[in-house]
């Protein structure tokens, strides 16, 4: 339970995915552009750019996709 939001896990549960998808889109977003203004250095690993949209990329495949946790949100009802 979480007293936060009075203790209600049902809030909860859609929270976290909820946030998940708004997170994942937003940065992957930002990595995409970093790396578009950047252009061929930003893939580098001079750069830290291209390590920041690696670790973006991966933590995307590892913990689920936005479209992953929008489909998760949706079933929660």
């Amino acid at each position: 339970m979480c007293p936060a939001f009075g203790g209600h896990r049902r809030i909860t549960s859609r929270t976290v995915p909820a946030a998940k998808s708004k997170i994942g889109y937003a940065a992957k977003f930002v990595a995409e552009q970093a790396v578009r203004l950047h252009g061929g250095m930003g893939m580098s690993d001079e750069l830290n750019v291209g390590h920041y949209f690696k670790r973006i990329s991966s933590f995307n495949i590892q913990f689920g996709d936005p479209a992953y946790h929008i489909l998760r949100y949706a079933q929660q009802n």
